[in-house]
């Protein structure tokens, strides 16, 4: 008897906490981005409001963050596959200095559609509600959160590249 009732104890707390996550990342969903304003390593400002009328990457890093390393090359390729798309990569890295990031980020040339900046306070993430290292929001050229994507992606992989396109085909295509 008393294990049927921890069964089903189990299964109700069970359905109660997916139920709670499922809210939670819905109501991610079409909420508008934080705007913001940050530097690139040559001390220029980037505002998101500049990138109006394209799709945004805004991804998460740091240099301390293993799968953030290993994440980066498959970053690099996914912006190179999309230039000349509306879309624009912005990586933003928590790290408290430059140097350390410049020791992550690849020195070959990269991707014109590609901005990387640093917040050395790490205030932006947790105004997405960001805590943990790697993650990723898609936003709409309405720069409207469209997907959040936790922990490290595969983004030559088709769920990146399929969520990626149906944003830059807008709402409803």
């Amino acid at each position: 008897m008393q294990l049927r009732y921890i069964t089903v104890f189990l299964a109700v707390s069970i359905s109660f906490l997916i139920t709670i996550g499922c809210v939670r990342e819905n109501s991610i969903r079409s909420r508008q981005a934080v705007i913001f304003e940050l530097k690139d390593k040559d001390g220029k400002s980037h505002s998101l409001s500049d990138q109006r009328e394209k799709s945004v990457l805004l991804h998460f890093w740091a240099s301390w963050c293993e799968p953030c390393i290993e994440e980066i090359k498959s970053i690099v390729e996914f912006s190179e596959a999309y230039k000349g798309f509306p879309l624009v990569v912005i990586a933003v890295s928590v790290d408290e200095k430059w140097e350390n990031a410049l020791k992550i980020i690849p020195k070959k040339t990269l991707p014109s559609n590609t901005i990387w900046l640093l917040d050395p306070t790490g205030t932006l993430p947790k105004k997405y509600g960001t805590f943990r290292f790697p993650e990723t929001f898609l936003l709409s050229s309405k720069l409207e959160i469209v997907e959040k994507f936790i922990g490290p992606q595969d983004w030559q992989g088709a769920r990146a590249r399929f969520t990626v396109e149906q944003a830059l085909l807008g709402p409803g295509k």
